[in-house]
């Protein structure tokens, strides 16, 4: 029988965090909590009313001026307050700066988000389809900023991090929802709701000054795991560049996933000073990202993604090495039994979001990889160093070179590679093996 636990415990931990900052409040009217938590954000939210109010907007799209209406949203996001905006490729506004925006459209799916005649859930689940179809990033908060800018006091800016530690503060970390969708916001809200009642002791609430608690719970929580760290480096947390945001969908699957490559790494005897016959491997195909550890003549682990959203692992196991663990696949695409790798095939960990199955992938690649490095032994080079990734190598063993790279993008942050075969060393090769006497 599912336990019921009242509003008041349910809540507890969340506003004995709040009150361990604000021990003094008694009412929202308090001097140090409006200036710290809700002031700015109602002016931030007049400031939206001036420029992109209903009517305001509705003539702008009907004049066309898509790029003023446009302007106009980056000017009212970036003087909030309130969104990571220090990298603004890869920040909370991306969606805004993509190089290829179709700005007529960005204009009207904004327009709709906010002031559609749709229900709210439909509103939301349209504009993330909106983002999606457009190969536009799809962040929560990007997507709930407008709808908190319109209606500071019924709706709520939802920062991952912030609102996944919510979840987990009140026990129902199972139904934080990390992708934003209609459904996911309306529970998100009623969570606050719920949270609001409980803070009755203070006056009415609204939502801005739950927004202000949920951020205070939040921050003590930070500083008690973390210290001196600055609120923009903990928005850059949460921050990734397009292409990863492509792949992973978010900062914490990017992480779990390197950090899986550089566990199979390790059981390879490759640490972070050289490849050797490693190569990691960044491919494009269509709308798909593959982030790809080869090892000698053989794809090893693979990383698919999709439209935000990590879709499939692949893992190289030998034939039968999975049967024992349910949530993989079968085997599938047999090596050549004549290489180094005769038995092993490609077997796929998940068809979705694979990171929940972490530990039985580790399992795997402990028992299946190290025979690998006997097998290729001799081996100097691979046929993947051509594509070896020097500055997605380094990043899976040096974190602070990881969070640079996640935020900026591998066109930002670029390393020569460290492949022990460059592609003129190939061409090189081939031409000595057609005719050994050439010059």
């Amino acid at each position: 029988m599912l336990e019921v636990v009242p509003v008041a415990d349910k809540y507890a931990r969340v506003i004995e965090l709040f009150r361990s900052v604000h021990d003094q409040l008694e009412s929202w009217d308090d001097a140090r909590f409006q200036k710290e938590e809700v002031s700015y954000k109602l002016a931030a939210a007049k400031k939206f009313a001036e420029l992109l109010g209903k009517e305001t907007f509705s003539d702008l799209l009907t004049r066309k001026s898509f790029d003023e209406i446009l302007d106009r949203a980056r000017k009212v996001g970036a003087a909030s307050g309130l969104l990571y905006n220090s990298a603004p490729k890869s920040g909370d506004l991306a969606a805004l700066h993509a190089d290829k925006l179709d700005r007529a459209a960005m204009a009207r799916a904004l327009f709709d988000l906010v002031y559609g005649d749709a229900e709210r859930m439909r509103r939301i689940d349209t504009f993330v389809d909106h983002l999606r179809t457009h190969d536009l990033p799809v962040k929560w908060s990007f997507v709930t900023f407008w709808l908190f800018m319109s209606d500071p006091h019924h709706e709520i800016l939802v920062k991952p991090m912030m609102m996944g530690a919510f979840f987990r503060e009140i026990g129902e970390v199972e139904s934080w929802v990390p992708y934003p969708s209609g459904d996911a916001y309306e529970l998100i809200l009623s969570r606050a709701a719920e949270l609001r009642s409980a803070l009755s002791q203070f006056g009415e609430a609204s939502m801005v000054h739950v927004h202000g608690v949920l951020y205070v719970a939040y921050a003590v929580l930070r500083e008690r795991k973390k210290s001196g760290r600055s609120d923009s480096e903990e928005d850059a947390d949460e921050a990734l560049a397009p292409e990863f945001t492509w792949l992973f969908g978010r900062r914490e699957i990017a992480e779990q996933i390197l950090d899986l490559f550089a566990f199979a790494l390790e059981k390879l005897r490759v640490t972070g000073d050289e490849p050797g016959i490693a190569a990691i491997t960044w491919k494009r195909r269509g709308r798909r990202r593959l982030l790809r550890l080869n090892y000698g003549s053989v794809l090893l682990l693979s990383a698919e993604g999709h439209r935000n959203n990590l879709q499939e692992l692949w893992i190289t196991v030998r034939e039968g090495a999975t049967d024992s663990h349910a949530e993989f696949g079968n085997v599938e695409d047999t090596f050549s039994e004549s290489g180094p790798a005769a038995g092993y095939g490609f077997s796929k960990v998940s068809g979705d979001y694979a990171v929940g199955q972490i530990e039985e992938t580790k399992d795997l690649i402990a028992s299946e990889f190290p025979p690998l490095v006997d097998a290729f032994e001799g081996w100097s080079g691979s046929p993947f160093s051509r594509h070896h990734d020097g500055s997605l190598f380094r990043a899976i063993f040096d974190r602070d070179w990881r969070a640079k790279l996640l935020v900026h993008g591998l066109d930002a942050v670029s390393e020569e590679s460290e492949a022990p075969f460059t592609r003129k060393s190939f061409s090189l090769l081939q031409i000595l093996a057609d005719d050994p006497t050439a010059d």
